[in-house]
């Protein structure tokens, strides 16, 4: 999907929270337990959070995602339309 989408105002990126277990508690990922729900997808625009997912419970913790098919990842995010407004901005 990032070799698909990423254009110069969209950017992927993979982090991996054993590594770097601050940005996890920074953005409540929780990394021990019963149910590790990874990988935790997040959408960022101009720096700041902007979608999750699989997405939050009512206690702004993340959930156990369903799907991490493709398809369900690109309705969750919006992601072609991301895509074509960073196109039409990067066109002109």
């Amino acid at each position: 999907m990032s070799l698909k989408y990423t254009t110069v105002g969209l950017k992927f990126a993979k982090v991996n929270v054993d590594y770097l277990p601050e940005l996890a508690t920074q953005y409540n990922i929780p990394v021990t337990g019963l149910v590790v729900p990874l990988p935790v997808l997040i959408l960022f625009k101009n720096g700041e959070k902007t979608n999750v997912y699989p997405g939050l419970d009512k206690n702004g913790n993340i959930t156990v995602a369903k799907s991490y098919k493709e398809k369900d990842i690109l309705k969750a995010f919006e992601l072609d339309s991301i895509y074509n407004n960073c196109i039409r901005h990067q066109n002109k």
